[in-house]
């Protein structure tokens, strides 16, 4: 009705209401490490694909598109910032927006290697070096390099935990060349502790020191009342540098106590005579002692013990009893004899 009086023909508007968007939530973890890339963060299954979605987070970085229609996903790039905010909310195709969704990310560290760089073992012994880094921590190593001689090693190897685990007993490293050698290994930490970030890795070189070894077999004959003589002979001859003998009295066969023990007897330059007992064999039959001889090299690495044996022929006796009584110029007529068994 106009100011007139006048009533106008009724229409009808018909007004649609439309409902906002429901809850959400976000899929993705809630604590990540220090630095960390690629990492996931995303809607639930059923999402509806005609609204838009607008992401933001705080203190990272979105890798991508951060708004679109049906965007039910993001990537994001972690630095060393924490706590961070993942936030997402929702236009749905009538312009209605809901309650935005919020996530609070926290971020661990990662571990660093403690221990020492470097460290040394001798031949056939397990190295002792403990893996410590800032945190609790597992630790995966592999092999990259090696120098020398070695055995029970090789490029590429791998395992896990300290060195000592895997090269022990039968298991370690060698080094019978007489000459130093190394390994090279890459060593990377890793939490224990959830969400186990990998730590930097370390470079870790394992100095191998050579064990002395002794030829083996080493014999020599002497006579009855003669010196031994005798040098004993390392391979490679007089390696490793500084290496020293030690040995017990030796054995005599015929059970008798002769010859004297060796204490840190220098190994010397080649030609230096180390066994110098005199030994003597009145058995009438060759006997034999036997020297066993442990060596240790100039770094302390002992050597696996072998021995010497030596063979002592018998002298000659002359006989007993054969003692003659005779006058003045009247001729002995003496045939003389030696014992039984003497040569």
């Amino acid at each position: 009705t106009n100011s007139y009086g006048c009533a106008g023909s009724a229409n009808t508007l018909n007004i649609t209401v439309a409902s906002a968007p429901g809850a959400l939530s976000i899929n993705g973890p809630n604590t990540v490490c220090t630095n960390q890339t690629g990492v996931v963060y995303s809607l639930p299954v059923g999402f509806n694909p005609t609204s838009t979605f607008t992401w933001t987070v705080t203190g990272a970085t979105i890798v991508g598109a951060a708004s679109g229609p049906g965007l039910g996903a993001v990537t994001v790039d972690f630095g060393l910032v924490t706590p961070v905010t993942v936030q997402v909310s929702e236009t749905s195709s009538s312009g209605c927006t809901g309650t935005p969704a919020t996530l609070s990310v926290g971020l661990s560290n990662r571990p660093t290697m403690t221990s020492s760089a470097v460290t040394s073992a001798c031949s056939g012994i397990a190295p002792t070096l403990v893996f410590t880094s800032s945190m609790a921590s597992t630790y995966a190593w592999t092999v990259t390099s090696i120098t020398g001689t070695l055995t029970n090693v090789a490029v590429g190897q791998s395992g896990s935990g300290d060195l000592s685990t895997t090269f022990t007993g039968v298991n370690a490293i060698r080094n019978t060349s007489g000459a130093v050698g190394s390994v090279t290994f890459n060593v990377t930490p890793t939490a224990s502790a959830s969400p186990f970030c990998v730590g930097t890795t370390q470079s870790v070189v394992l100095t191998v020191n050579p064990e002395p070894v002794l030829v083996n077999p080493q014999t020599k004959t002497i006579c009855s009342g003669s010196s031994v003589n005798y040098e004993i002979i390392t391979t490679p001859l007089n390696l490793p540098a500084g290496t020293f003998f030690n040995w017990p009295a030796p054995v005599m066969s015929d059970g008798s106590i002769q010859g004297s023990l060796g204490s840190n007897v220098a190994a010397g330059a080649a030609g230096t005579i180390h066994i110098t007992d005199n030994l003597v064999n009145l058995t009438g039959s060759p006997i034999t002692a036997t020297y066993t001889i442990t060596p240790t090299s100039g770094s302390g690495c002992v050597g696996v013990a072998r021995t010497v044996v030596v063979t002592v022929n018998p002298a000659p006796i002359v006989a007993n009893g054969i003692d003659r009584t005779v006058c003045s110029d009247t001729g002995i007529g003496l045939t003389l004899s030696v014992a039984a068994g003497s040569a």
